[in-house]
């Protein structure tokens, strides 16, 4: 794999994390179905979507990426894990959510050859987004 462009990197999270973040406001209050994980936790259909959105988007601006969702996803050209992935959860604090308690987000890292040089958080309810990228600093923006 080439060098990384770490800005172009972190635009494309940026906009994959605001469109979790529309899955996600979208289905606030309104689910109709959530699950227990086998391995503790809840998971619900906004989890599910709001992955799907992000994944889509990683996926299209850097396809020789693989992603590694906390609800399953695993897009990758083999079955092996990479030591350059993108690192995604699609709802970090589901049990919040799920419950209507607006401490909730998404978050996307991007792991660059075994080192973490990049993430977004993105704080919905809020209206509040923060990123950084290795070497360029740490930023927040209120829309």
């Amino acid at each position: 794999m080439q060098e990384l462009d770490f800005s172009q990197a972190l635009t494309t999270a940026r906009k994959a994390a605001h469109a979790g973040r529309d899955v996600l406001l979208r289905y606030f209050g309104q689910l109709k179905k959530v699950q227990e994980k086998a391995h503790a936790g809840l998971v619900s259909e906004a989890d599910i979507e709001s992955e799907k959105a992000i994944v889509a988007i990683l996926t299209s601006d850097f396809p020789e990426i693989p992603v590694l969702g906390e609800e399953g996803a695993f897009i990758a050209q083999d079955d092996t894990l990479h030591a350059t992935s993108w690192v995604v959860d699609p709802l970090d604090g589901t049990t919040n959510y799920v419950h209507g308690f607006h401490v909730f987000n998404v978050s996307i890292g991007l792991q660059w050859r075994g080192e973490l040089v990049a993430g977004v958080v993105d704080v919905p309810i809020l209206d509040k987004t923060y990123w950084a990228a290795k070497g360029q600093g740490a930023f927040a923006k209120w829309r």
